[in-house]
């Protein structure tokens, strides 16, 4: 969601295996999947980069070594999946706020979206009669 909201380009978050219903059609030249790994579906999942990397696109492994990954973030790899979800954080909003500015966005205000949502009451009113 994150990078959706500050490059204003289209991003979609799918299980690694759900991936391979629909989605992999849109894989082409200069796509990039980011595969944050999962402590039980490790071979499966090496299976889905290979199919990404064989349509063209490129692969950020996150969370171990992946020799057919383009590229790959170790980071915590002894650490419960929970945990190691915490410290991939901070590298997917560097990578969206890069990406950002190689798009010239302004990442701190990307269009159509506030800091809050307010809702009136009187709509929620009349909504719910």
């Amino acid at each position: 969601m994150k990078l959706k909201e500050m490059t204003q380009v289209p991003c979609e978050a799918y299980s690694p295996l759900e991936f391979r219903h629909g989605p992999i059609s849109t894989v082409e030249a200069g796509s990039l999947a980011v595969l944050l790994a999962s402590d039980r579906a490790g071979e499966q999942e090496r299976k889905v980069l290979r199919d990404i990397r064989n349509l063209g696109g490129k692969v950020l492994y996150v969370g171990g070594e992946a020799p057919e990954s383009d590229f790959a973030c170790a980071a915590g790899v002894m650490l419960p999946a929970a945990a190691r979800l915490l410290l991939h954080m901070p590298l997917l909003q560097f990578m969206a706020y890069y990406r950002a500015m190689a798009l010239d966005r302004d990442p701190d205000r990307p269009q159509h979206l506030t800091q809050v949502v307010t809702l009136d009451e009187q709509d929620l009113v009349r909504e719910g009669a």
